[in-house]
């Protein structure tokens, strides 16, 4: 069959032109514009079953393709499968042992802290302790001046000098000194390529530390959601006597 498609059917693409001059305002040109829709369709029905063959032996030789290429990715895939699987199995041990890693790590920060705390706690009370005694050496030095200078009984009755009030402990303790702690590094190099896609999640181990961390303004609010549900039941319970911290009920 001759393949060079085009010069088989060339009045095919006269006749949008054809279709474009005729304007339909009588029965002459009804009758015309009738007659060439039947032609039209007579030559639509003609070139359809003249490419039927080669789309059916098209159809053929892309089914027989496809198959053949389903035949050899097959195995491949199934491989495929296989090596993810373990690559992942490795990846998320591995994973395991650096997180094993991490906590020993934040145990080891956890005792510095713990210790910096107690070192910088003592020094603040030798150092509360140290205030205590310059107050009282100075009234001390004071009070002798006084009863010195004295010349009636009312300068003897009377102080000169005023008890400054000492401050709390806390507020002789120095900063923390020791580092925040380190990221475990990965216990293997990753290959780049594989295609192999990995997602994190978060795991909530504390609520209360969560909610302290949002409090205390180290992280955004919009990281925790409340429980409207339970909410909304206590406000339809309680109604105006709902006294929960940072929530109102409102009636509606």
């Amino acid at each position: 069959m001759d393949t060079n498609l085009t010069p088989q059917f060339p009045e095919a693409l006269t006749w949008p032109e054809k279709a474009k001059a005729i304007a339909i305002t009588d029965q002459p040109s009804y009758d015309l514009a009738a007659g060439m829709k039947l032609d039209l369709t007579a030559l639509r029905k003609k070139i359809v079953e003249e490419f039927a063959p080669m789309k059916e032996a098209a159809h053929k030789a892309h089914k027989a393709i496809t198959s053949k290429e389903a035949e050899y990715l097959a195995p491949l895939v199934e491989a495929e499968g296989l090596l993810v699987a373990g690559l992942k199995r490795f990846m998320a041990e591995q994973e395991r042992i650096r997180q094993e890693h991490q906590r020993a790590i934040e145990a080891e920060q956890r005792r510095l802290e713990e210790e910096d705390r107690k070192r910088r706690l003592e020094l603040a009370k030798s150092a509360q302790e140290a205030e205590r005694q310059r107050i009282a050496e100075i009234r001390a030095r004071e009070e002798a001046e006084r009863l010195a200078n004295a010349t009636t009984e009312a300068d003897l009755e009377t102080p000169v000098f005023e008890v400054p009030e000492l401050p709390p402990v806390e507020a002789f303790i120095a900063p923390p000194t020791i580092a925040p702690a380190p990221i475990a590094a990965p216990t293997f190099e990753r290959t780049k390529g594989l295609g192999i896609r990995t997602t994190w999640e978060c795991r909530v181990l504390s609520v209360k530390e969560l909610c302290r961390a949002v409090a205390e303004g180290k992280i955004p609010d919009t990281y925790v959601l409340p429980n409207m549900v339970a909410l909304n039941g206590r406000a339809r319970t309680d109604k105006r006597a709902m006294s929960i911290p940072g929530c109102v009920a409102v009636e509606k």
